[in-house]
């Protein structure tokens, strides 16, 4: 449903990425400084190693500035999200699954959360 999401927010809002990539970078960053390991987590698939949910849930174990940061920001970020689509929205336009990659120029998005 995420990965859904996420296309959507991307065709609809391609402007999207410049509100995301930074706030990915920045856990890139703190999870660099704070060592984070993402192979002491267990994935679903192997496409999904080094996803950022990893890196988020291991930073908000480790990390008392990402979780304050975590908190101001998500709460913004989601509403953002919300206003591009509902959540509702995307059970709505499952054919965007079959054409999205090639929408947005990309060869697959197998994780949501790179």
């Amino acid at each position: 449903m995420l990965i859904m999401h996420l296309l959507i927010v991307y065709l609809r809002a391609p402007w999207f990425r410049l509100v995301r990539d930074p706030l990915k970078l920045g856990m890139y960053i703190l999870a660099w400084a704070y060592r984070v390991d993402p192979a002491e987590y267990e994935v679903r698939t192997p496409a999904c190693y080094g996803c950022l949910r990893f890196y988020k849930t291991a930073l908000k174990e480790k990390s008392t500035l990402f979780r304050w940061l975590n908190d101001r920001v998500n709460p913004i970020f989601d509403a953002l999200l919300e206003w591009i689509v509902t959540p509702e929205e995307p059970m709505n336009y499952l054919f965007i699954l079959n054409d999205a990659p090639t929408a947005m120029n990309a060869p697959t998005m197998p994780c949501a959360w790179r």
